[in-house]
Formats: C-alpha cells, sequence, structure tokens
C-alpha cells in the first residue's frame, strides 16, 4: 500500500491520503512514515494498530500546518468501524434508523451518527466529494476513493454472528482483502480502457 516517495508519479501531489478510522496515514507529511510502515508486515500493524494510530496523528499534528499547502490527495481510501462508517454496514445488513442522519442529510444515510462524520469533514478539507462506502453498489463513485469502515468492525476477525453479538464481519483484516480485491479489479478495468467511477491514481501508485 505504501512505497518510497522517490517513486511518486507526477511529483508527491498525486499520491493518495489513507485513513484508518479516521487518521489520516499522511506520509508524504511525514517522509519516514513510509519506511516505517514498509519494514513492517500488516499483521503487526493490525494487531498493534490502536498504539499506533494513536502516535501517527500526534506525528501528524506537527506537521499539519506545512501539510495544507503540499498535500493535494486526489482520493482517499479509509478503513475503520462506525466512527467512519459512511454506509458499508447500513448496504450489507440494512438501514440504520433514526435518529442517524436526523441533522444530516435529513434523513438515514448509513452514518452512525446523526449528521456527519470526522471522515466527512477530511474529504471536505481535501476538496473531495464524501466518500461512498465500497459495499454500496447503488448511486456510489469511487473516482475520489473508497471507505471500507462498516459499524462494529473489530480489529480481529470474531467467531460469531452479526446478528448475535452486533460485532461486523468485516473485520480489519477482510476490509484490507477488500482494498485488495479493489486495487486488483481496478488494473484489470483499466486495461479494458474504462476508467469511469475510478480513482486515476490508485494504479500508479498502490501498486509500488
Amino acid at each position: 500500500m505504501f512505497s518510497d516517495m522517490s517513486s511518486a508519479p507526477n511529483g508527491v501531489s498525486e499520491y493518495i491520503c489513507v485513513c484508518i478510522d479516521e487518521t489520516p496515514l499522511c506520509y508524504l507529511i511525514l517522509p519516514f512514515l513510509a519506511s516505517f510502515i514498509t519494514l513492517y508486515p500488516l499483521f503487526f500493524f493490525i494487531t498493534n494498530m490502536k498504539s499506533i494510530i494513536s502516535s501517527l496523528f500526534a506525528l501528524s499534528l506537527l506537521s499539519l500546518s506545512s501539510a495544507h499547502a503540499q498535500c493535494h490527495f486526489p482520493a482517499i481510501f479509509n478503513f475503520g468501524d462506525s466512527n467512519s462508517d459512511t454506509g458499508g454496514l447500513s448496504a450489507a445488513f440494512g438501514q440504520a434508523g433514526p435518529p442517524h442522519g436526523i441533522t444530516f442529510p435529513g434523513s438515514p444515510a448509513g452514518r452512525y451518527c446523526d449528521g456527519r462524520l470526522v471522515i466527512d469533514f477530511i474529504a471536505e478539507s481535501f476538496g473531495l466529494p464524501y466518500l461512498s462506502p465500497f459495499l454500496d453498489s447503488v448511486g456510489s463513485n469511487f473516482s475520489h476513493g473508497a471507505n471500507f469502515a462498516t459499524a462494529g468492525s473489530p480489529i480481529r476477525a470474531v467467531n460469531t454472528t452479526f446478528r448475535r453479538t452486533g460485532y461486523s464481519p468485516f473485520s480489519l483484516d477482510v476490509q484490507a482483502v477488500q482494498f485488495s480485491n479493489f486495487h486488483n479489479r481496478s488494473q484489470i478495468v483499466r486495461s479494458r480502457g474504462t476508467t469511469l467511477s475510478l480513482p486515476h491514481c490508485i494504479c500508479e501508485i498502490i501498486s509500488k
């Protein structure tokens, strides 16, 4: 998912922003971050996500002022749970009723709150549209990224059902697999000359 800055096509402004539970992993802001994550396998990152995220968020804040002028991300790929779910769980198991969405957009919209989420404001800050949930095939547009977060998602897979415990079956490792499949299928579609509703940058960047 990450590559060295030296391989960035058309300069650093073409890189994507990857978020895990609304925490931007802006390794363009922190050049050493890319090397750090690349050195560790995914299972280490998953099992230590909570402590790592706190550190990454603190480090991101240190360079926030300079990052705003330098980072112009064309797409965001988000992973997480109800804190950043923009409709994934609702697409899979049915729409959550009021008061969800009562403030924004005025009706249930898959967000497990009464209005917008932090990930919505992150998208706004980059001048991007709100992220479409990966699991929702109706009215979705993935030209500026995708949201793999679903409410109730644990870090590790649980041996139970959603109806029984409320835990989403889309744990972080499943979301990572979904992202990988999305990338592979995007490459196939682009090889056929069709790019509608797909991020322009995904094939050039994530394959590094």
